[in-house]
């Protein structure tokens, strides 16, 4: 994982607001398994590229 402080301009962003520790966000590049134990209570979503 990259070291976030090599960011360009994340440190002024961080001085507003470093987000809400309840929200994650994943990115995946294939099919999920949505009746998996860890995805149970996720609320779920797709989109496509243009």
């Amino acid at each position: 994982m990259p070291n976030l402080t090599d960011i360009p301009g994340i440190s002024q962003i961080w001085t507003r607001t470093k987000g809400d520790p309840r929200i994650k966000i994943a990115i995946l590049d294939g099919a999920a398994d949505l009746e998996r134990s860890c995805f149970q209570g996720a609320t779920t979503g797709r989109t496509t590229q243009r």
